[in-house]
């Protein structure tokens, strides 16, 4: 383990990297293909990697232009925080597309999920759906209105 923290796998993190920095643009699904690695080792990898400075990248997501402009912030709390569950939730966050960002929390609430959808009746049936989930106990949706100030397109009443 180095001064950073940052443990290195040797073959598949020099893949990885000599991926990343012969490409100025791209997604994360195309690095599979470059690198010979699993998405999900791939995924794992970069979190690290970011999380100790090593590889650091920019997302360019305007989910307008993609036909979802409505962000909504919803607050999840499951009816039970073993490892198993935690591990199955997140699994589930991981395959949804809906989801955009998942934060676990401390609180009232287990974890904060961000979704971008293409009007307010999605994003309230989204949470419907996810609130009869059988590992989730409560399920609170808040749509975001205004960004550093500035009103956000998609909200029914702005």
């Amino acid at each position: 383990m180095g001064a950073s923290g940052y443990r290195s796998y040797g073959r598949r993190d020099r893949a990885l990297l000599e991926a990343l920095s012969s490409r100025r643009e791209g997604r994360v699904t195309e690095l599979p293909e470059l690198t010979g690695l699993e998405l999900e080792v791939v995924r794992q990898r970069l979190s690290v990697m970011r999380h100790d400075g090593s590889a650091r990248w920019s997302d360019v997501f305007v989910p307008a232009r993609a036909g979802r402009p409505l962000e909504a912030l919803t607050y999840v709390k499951l009816k039970e925080l073993s490892k198993a569950q935690l591990s199955a939730f997140e699994g589930y966050c991981r395959s949804d597309p809906a989801v955009a960002a998942a934060v676990l929390l401390a609180g009232g609430y287990d974890y904060a999920l961000t979704g971008y959808f293409r009007d307010h009746g999605a994003a309230r049936e989204w949470a419907r759906q996810l609130g009869l989930r059988p590992d989730v106990g409560r399920v609170d949706q808040k749509i975001v209105q205004t960004r550093f100030g500035h009103p956000l397109g998609g909200v029914p009443w702005a």
